[in-house]
């Protein structure tokens, strides 16, 4: 185990804790970047008080403000809903120029929203709501066939990106936008679904609502969209999974030796792809069996210069750039990415950032700067989910589950972090270098979807808000926003 610091009183502190009554099980976080107010996007289910307000019957998706000392200033309620707990789930939440986006996943026949009646379509469902700073609605779209969470980014001029997956045909506002007619086989294609069929989408709509375009995924078997993440340069990065052969652009990309593995692309922001690859496995170390071996990419970030960090959980051995990585039965995998350099006047530039002037037939377009792990123990069959976050600086933050502890490793130091004997939300922090300078846990937190992180940075240090989720009984969870202030050496 190593000696050094894991996140004592000397490098970071809880500042606050705000909890919430009859909360779950799943929702979203978001904070301003400028004054550390952050935002709680939770389905309350039952007699609830925030703040001033009580919330009463139906269950309803509600939005609450926090201030910078983590009390309640204003909260709204979005949604009310017909359906039960378990038929709703706030999926996403994003924050940008005092406008709210967010993405609510739901089953039932009928949605109240400020008054107006929305009928679900189709099999699986999402609301797609953009309110401003006083809970008003600017617009909305219904998002039907909808088979996982979707995911949104927002750019600074208020165009959204959605990213998910859809069986089927995808409809929107109750028109078909598009069909899968690729007459993939039946596969499974999630950790813990049944065999189903499945394409992922991603939509563009501008600051009005107006939906720009939509491209979906083509090849053989099933694909899938996790996340979509905006950079310096105003192109996109997005990444979903495939089981067999997919087609992005003018590449192709393949997978002969695993259930699944992760696919990662760059787009314009008028959807075009500019570069794309796929992390393949090791055929020489099959731990089990094809059909037991998977990799996610769950969440993506990026800093300022144009990197991308990733994180996500695999099981079985799988290449990184040169570096083979054993998680088994199941783990973490934390990357950064580079890019093709050219030298501009002397000084070394990635050729990301020179927009849709990137190499479309680089076969490596993404350089690996480090790759970390995480060391986790949980049934593979339960999942872990974790998530990325990363300030400007390119210090990453990242979390997720395990029971009986966690190790986070890299290629130099294993620093241990024992459990409380229950499922426990987890931190950990790494420098631009990737190096390992900081770790936190909350014992006793449950639902795997809900280990939820944002971040901020200031001259007092950074700022990491947490949500998790506590079990009081079977039918009742209370839950709980935390801001931690991190002191990196």
């Amino acid at each position: 185990m190593s000696n050094k610091d894991s996140l004592n009183s000397k490098c970071s502190k809880i500042a606050w804790i705000e909890r919430f009554t009859n909360v779950g099980p799943n929702y979203a976080i978001s904070i301003d970047a400028t004054n550390d107010i952050s935002y709680f996007l939770g389905l309350f289910n039952g007699r609830s008080v925030v703040g001033k307000n009580i919330f009463d019957d139906p269950a309803q998706i509600i939005l609450v403000k926090l201030a910078p000392n983590g009390i309640p200033i204003n909260s709204w309620s979005l949604i009310q809903f017909s359906a039960t707990r378990d038929e709703v789930i706030a999926g996403d939440l994003k924050v940008k120029n005092d406008r709210f986006y967010t993405i609510i996943s739901f089953s039932g026949d009928l949605v109240i929203l400020n008054n107006q009646q929305v009928d679900s379509v189709g099999m699986g469902n999402e609301l797609m709501l953009v309110t401003d700073d006083n809970g008003n609605l600017i617009f909305y779209h219904l998002l039907s066939n909808v088979s996982s969470s979707s995911q949104i980014a927002v750019d600074s001029k208020g165009n959204s990106y959605v990213i998910g997956s859809f069986t089927s045909e995808l409809l929107i506002d109750g028109k078909t936008v598009f069909k899968d007619t690729s007459g993939n086989n039946s596969r499974t294609n999630s950790i813990t679904t049944n065999d189903i069929n499945s394409n992922f989408f991603v939509l563009k709509f501008d600051s009005t609502g107006l939906l720009k375009w939509f491209i979906n995924g083509s090849g053989e078997g099933n694909f899938t969209g996790q996340d979509i993440t905006i950079l310096p340069s105003g192109n996109l990065v997005a990444t979903g999974t495939f089981s067999t052969k997919i087609i992005l652009g003018n590449r192709t990309l393949i997978n002969n030796n695993t259930q699944f593995t992760s696919w990662i692309g760059i787009l314009t922001s008028n959807g075009n792809w500019i570069a794309s690859s796929s992390i393949r496995a090791d055929t020489s170390q099959v731990l089990n069996s094809k059909s037991s071996e998977f990799l996610i990419i769950n969440s993506l970030g990026t800093d300022k210069d144009g990197n991308i960090y990733a994180v996500g959980q695999a099981s079985g051995t799988f290449i990184f750039g040169s570096i083979a990585l054993k998680l088994f039965p199941i783990g973490i995998f934390v990357t950064k990415w580079n890019f093709c350099t050219v030298k501009r006047g002397g000084v070394v530039v990635p050729l990301l950032l020179e927009g849709n002037k990137f190499p479309v037939k680089t076969k490596r377009p993404f350089k690996l700067e480090w790759l970390r792990n995480i060391v986790v123990r949980i049934p593979p069959e339960n999942g872990i989910n974790p998530h990325i976050v990363v300030d400007a600086s390119g210090n990453s933050f990242v979390s997720g589950y395990s029971l009986n502890g966690v190790e986070f490793q890299s290629p130099d130091d294993k620093i241990k972090r024992e459990g409380s004997g229950s499922l426990d939300f987890f931190l950990g922090g790494l420098s631009p270098n990737g190096t390992w300078v900081s770790n936190f846990s909350f014992p006793g937190v449950i639902d795997i979807d809900s280990n939820l992180i944002a971040t901020d940075c200031n001259k007092k240090g950074i700022s990491l808000f947490a949500a998790g989720t506590n079990l009081v009984n079977v039918d009742r969870r209370n839950s709980f926003i935390s801001r931690i202030i991190f002191h990196l050496k």
